[in-house]
């Protein structure tokens, strides 16, 4: 049990780095071409 929780641990810090990047890289990011690319792929 305790391996889960250290796993589920490990997980939850990568996916928050992951949102900390993101929303780095989405405010350097023009609105209106983002959602152009988003919606043409």
């Amino acid at each position: 049990l305790e391996q889960i929780s250290v796993g589920i641990g490990k997980v939850y810090a990568t996916l928050r780095a992951l949102v900390e990047v993101m929303e780095l890289l989405s405010r350097d990011a023009p609105r209106e071409g983002v959602v152009r690319q988003i919606h043409e792929e």
